[in-house]
């Protein structure tokens, strides 16, 4: 598992948060406050822009990745974990950024569609 590029990783979770700011910052200025992922999750949720179980869930996950690929570049060890490792972190970064970006998927234009 890339800590950093796979499937429910930590680029993942940046874009869910980069998308949501980008999505309601207009709206909510507290939002572009904070420059790291954890504030800015914190305050999606203080914000009532995402679920406080998504945010408490994507920031733990966040967090747990940080510290594992830290501790693998102190030891020059590439930012790879055993499949099973972050299983539950992944999974729940997966059906949160499905929660978020599926939806918007569905009712996209394909190239076959007139705008």
């Amino acid at each position: 598992f890339d800590l950093k590029h796979g499937r429910g990783a930590i680029v993942d979770i940046e874009f869910i948060v980069q998308y949501s700011l980008l999505r309601w910052a207009h709206e909510h200025p507290e939002l572009a406050r904070w420059t790291d992922n954890v504030r800015q999750l914190e305050t999606l949720q203080s914000e009532h822009l995402l679920r406080e179980e998504n945010a408490e869930r994507l920031t733990e996950a966040y967090k747990s990745y940080r510290e594992f690929l830290h501790r693998l570049n102190l030891q020059q060890e590439p930012g790879r974990a055993e499949l099973d490792a972050f299983s539950l972190q992944r999974e729940l970064v997966v059906t949160t950024w499905e929660e978020i970006f599926l939806p918007m998927l569905a009712h996209t234009p394909g190239p076959d569609t007139d705008l």
